[in-house]
């Protein structure tokens, strides 16, 4: 770091998102002054700084005589698995501005993998939607989906910033969504994930894979999202 000028800040600004990633886990002992200072290559009063507003904005907590420690960050948004809920909805229901960066939005041709989640044939088209999901200008979320081209004809002629996807189906192709098949899992993120989402490798990441099935039963679509770990929370019911 040779940039003199507002130093402290930019030590602030990694640590702390280390710190939302769970790069440093909740309760963890942060790395040493002097660590931080070889690592950063800056001074002890420029770490001093920006672990005092660390400090001061409640990320972390110093113990005399131990060190200083991780503290427990509250995630930013609930997504409950007792219903089907869009990221859009969830996202507005918090008081959010959803939206999304497209990276990709194209027919392809299936993978093995994606005809046996779907039960359809390589011979069938697919349209492969690739995402950014944010609130506002945060993102949180990577988001890979797979759609039974058929069901939803030109689908990506309509894939827009703002646009749900949820939306589409049920008001564009008058679609009636059925049940859903999820599994939850916590992951580390590999580095082609980090990189997409900007976060550092191993970050604490919910990964979430799901076939979304039409009333009758059929496969509609097949998704595959990245959730940044610090800033969701899913819950769910579970009965006796």
């Amino acid at each position: 770091m040779n940039n003199k000028k507002f130093l402290h800040e930019k030590v602030y600004d990694e640590i702390k998102d280390r710190l939302l990633s769970g790069y440093y886990s909740t309760n963890s002992l942060l790395p040493r002054e002097v660590d931080l200072m070889e690592e950063f290559e800056v001074s002890r009063h420029t770490i001093r700084k920006a672990m005092d507003r660390l400090k001061s904005n409640g990320f972390i907590r110093k113990i005399k005589g131990t060190g200083t420690f991780v503290n427990h960050i509250k995630p930013d948004y609930d997504y409950t698995l007792s219903n089907m809920t869009s990221f859009s909805e969830i996202i507005r229901k918090q008081g959010g501005n959803p939206n999304s960066i497209i990276l990709s939005a194209k027919l392809i041709s299936p993978s093995e993998e994606v005809c046996n989640r779907l039960s359809i044939d390589p011979e069938d088209p697919v349209y492969y939607i690739e995402r950014l999901r944010r609130n506002d200008d945060e993102v949180l979320c990577y988001e890979i989906t797979y759609v039974v081209a058929s069901y939803c004809p030109d689908l990506d002629d309509y894939i827009s910033p703002k646009a749900s996807l949820y939306n589409l189906y049920e008001k564009k192709y008058n679609l009636e969504l059925g049940d859903g098949l999820y599994k939850l899992e916590a992951i580390n993120a590999p580095n082609d994930i980090s990189k997409i989402l900007k976060i550092s490798i191993n970050s604490a990441l919910l990964y979430m894979d799901a076939v979304i099935f039409l009333n009758s039963g059929v496969p509609l679509y097949y998704v595959k999202a990245y959730y940044i770990g610090s800033k969701y929370r899913f819950s769910t019911k579970l009965t006796r």
